[in-house]
């Protein structure tokens, strides 16, 4: 029964961990295709300025 709980234990502290790094990877990746975003918008913005 100890073996049991305690396998069960292990596999919700794995799923916890493999959930933490999915949210770390999903935060990343949405955080740098914003910054994409940022960084050419701001890049059009700088060359109608530019070419005005």
């Amino acid at each position: 029964m100890a073996l049991r709980g305690e396998l069960l234990s292990n596999k919700g502290k794995v799923s916890l961990d493999q959930f933490k790094m999915n949210q770390q990877i999903f935060l990343t990746k949405w955080l740098s295709k914003r910054g994409e975003m940022i960084q050419s918008s701001a890049c059009s913005l700088l060359l109608s300025r530019f070419y005005r």
